[in-house]
């Protein structure tokens, strides 16, 4: 719905909202109007996101969304990869920022960021994600989403998929003094690291601190 009443809204994601729902609230931020609607509002959303019982496995229904998103809407192959949604892109960090802020955001209010980077930085400093793991993952988000700029201006046009000529064009402006072929190869690394990172989260092998 493009409009929704406030009781509305609030009854169904009291009933009715499924987990990917609550995970899509966390990025929900005021951009303009009523102040006193947009703090109602949020005060709620809070509630909704950060204050109520998780359902046991939670994470499982996220990933299954996730490697949806990746069969479905990336759709990649040898000729063809995509930023964002592919595997290793800029979704699964997404998803791994907002599949903690859920279990943790609760305790943690200082996670509780819409902005990627920053809820990144800060389950970090909570000790929530692993230092080494956060350096991978932040500079991994600063790569990916270089990228996907020049390539929109390359384009000139919104555009996510990424096929084996883009990256003669992008490796000068991206890194200077790197070819195609490196490029490449550093893209295939990057996104190696984060896949490896989002599994290791998402299956429970990784221990707080």
């Amino acid at each position: 719905a493009l409009v929704t009443s406030f009781d509305a809204f609030r009854k169904y994601h009291s009933e009715s909202a499924q987990i990917w729902e609550r995970q899509a609230l966390v990025k929900t931020a005021p951009s303009a109007g009523n102040m006193k609607v947009g703090n109602k509002v949020m005060k709620l959303v809070t509630e909704f996101v950060y204050e109520r019982p998780l359902p046991e496995g939670f994470e499982k229904e996220i990933n299954r969304l996730r490697k949806r998103m990746e069969k479905e809407i990336a759709a990649e192959s040898r000729e063809k990869l995509n930023i964002k949604t592919g595997r290793g892109g800029i979704v699964d960090i997404e998803f791994l920022v907002q599949m903690l802020q859920l279990r943790h955001g609760g305790e943690h209010p200082e996670v509780r960021k819409q902005n990627t980077s920053d809820a990144l930085a800060w389950l970090h400093e909570a000790g929530i994600i692993k230092e080494g793991d956060y350096m991978e993952l932040a500079d991994g988000l600063m790569f990916l989403r270089k990228m996907e700029n020049l390539l929109r201006l390359l384009h000139d046009r919104s555009i996510n998929e990424l096929y084996e000529s883009d990256f003669g064009k992008l490796a000068s402006e991206l890194d200077p003094g790197a070819d195609g072929v490196k490029l490449r190869r550093k893209y295939a690394s990057k996104t190696g690291v984060i896949r490896k990172i989002y599994n290791t989260y998402f299956s429970g092998r990784t221990e707080k601190g």
